[in-house]
């Protein structure tokens, strides 16, 4: 698909399709999927808290005035405005607005999928992978209105494709001994060193008590105060 004349690509949205993948078919214009939008941090944040974020690291961590959450997201979360404009144009796209949390600088949309082609002028299929399966995918860049270039940040939900899988790995664990120091039962007299297995269904972890134990902590205190 071609996007309109007024569309601009965001930058960094290209994607191509993986080798050996096959194309099944166009997807269903009809079938309804949600998608996210997330928008540029604050440009034009508070004057007043701007300067307080540069006094911040040419202070003590004591000294420190510390910002509350609305301050927070009035300097590091997206311009309610530049929302309200983004929400404002997905309902001219027929879009439904599910959510817009400028904490978060999203806004959550739900739409048929022709209309989100039509929109962000991406064309948006099926496709086979032969290890992963069947998946929802685009070929070439993502695009929003001139006017958004810069604000809008990102749009995700359009892909499905898996980008990527875990590469943990389980070791060959073994119980592990440790040994302590048992207390003297009078003065002058020798500490005897005890061995201990530590048994833990969950190897390669400790519960706090081992860790307790681990460390000889007191035992007439509970952490209070």
């Amino acid at each position: 698909m071609n996007p309109s004349s007024n569309l601009v690509p965001i930058p960094g949205s290209h994607r191509e399709i993986a080798p050996n993948v096959k194309l099944l078919r166009l997807s269903d214009p009809t079938q309804k999927i949600k998608i996210s939008i997330y928008a540029r941090e604050n440009s034009n944040p508070p004057a007043a808290l701007l300067a307080r974020v540069q006094q911040l690291g040419y202070q003590m961590p004591k000294d420190r005035d510390y910002f509350t959450g609305d301050e927070y997201d009035a300097v590091f979360g997206a311009d309610p405005a530049d929302l309200r404009e983004i929400v404002q144009w997905a309902k001219g796209k027929k879009l439904d607005v599910i959510s817009q949390d400028p904490r978060q600088k999203k806004v959550e949309l739900e739409g048929k999928i022709g209309d989100i082609n039509d929109a962000f002028g991406v064309e948006l299929c099926d496709y086979l992978h032969p290890v992963y399966g069947q998946f929802r995918g685009r070929v070439g860049k993502v695009n929003v209105p001139a006017k958004f270039l810069g604000v809008i940040d990102g749009v995700f939900g359009l892909d499905t494709r898996p980008i990527g899988r875990p590469r943990l790995r389980k070791s060959k664990l073994a119980p592990v001994r440790w040994q302590t120091l048992a207390k003297p039962t009078g003065a002058g007299k020798a500490r005897a060193v005890v061995s201990r297995t530590i048994s833990n269904p969950f190897p390669g972890a400790f519960f706090p008590t081992e860790v307790a134990s681990l460390y000889d902590y007191p035992q007439s205190t509970d952490g209070a105060g």
